[in-house]
């Protein structure tokens, strides 16, 4: 059984969303009123074959933007592992390099990632070669997300100190 036909809008935002590398899952609201099976249909039919992860991943970083794995991951429907393991290939050096890590940051020591090949920042191993600058940075946190302690809770806490178990 036959559907109704496609416009040429309809197409022509196929053509797009296949064009930028995103998936057909993320943009199916671009094309209300058509199937996911549907639209696949529709772009095998025109011959239009998935991108590669790789390929995506570079289509959007050549907006210049610094990104982490997990921002990356959001944007183009993949996870933080897998982006990680496709951008480690993209930032080693040599000819083949299309990436660069512009810093590490944050106590997980996350990459942050820009496109164009470059020299890539420093990696520190472990926490003990970070200055104490450094981990004061890592661990800090703002005062304003507990502004004042819970009068209840606090009584509580200071009871199971006192007693040495659980308040009843």
């Amino acid at each position: 059984m036959k559907g109704t036909p496609w416009t040429d809008t309809e197409i022509a935002m196929l053509i797009g969303i296949k064009k930028r590398g995103a998936t057909l899952k993320d943009n199916m609201h671009l094309l209300p009123g058509r199937s996911y099976g549907a639209t696949v249909y529709k772009a095998h039919g025109l011959d239009m074959h998935s991108i590669s992860a790789t390929r995506r991943i570079q289509l959007l970083m050549q907006d210049g933007k610094e990104r982490t794995a997990r921002e990356i991951g959001e944007l183009i429907g993949l996870d933080r592992k897998s982006v990680n393991e496709y951008m480690r290939v993209a930032v080693t050096p040599g000819a083949s390099q299309w990436a660069h890590v512009a810093r590490v940051e944050g106590l997980h020591r996350k990459s942050v990632y820009v496109y164009g090949p470059g020299e890539n920042a420093e990696r520190p191993e472990s926490l003990e070669e970070m200055s104490d600058k450094q981990l004061d940075a890592l661990h800090r946190s703002a005062g304003a997300w507990w502004p004042y302690g819970d009068p209840v809770l606090m009584s509580a806490m200071s009871a199971m100190v006192t007693a040495g178990r659980a308040a009843p």
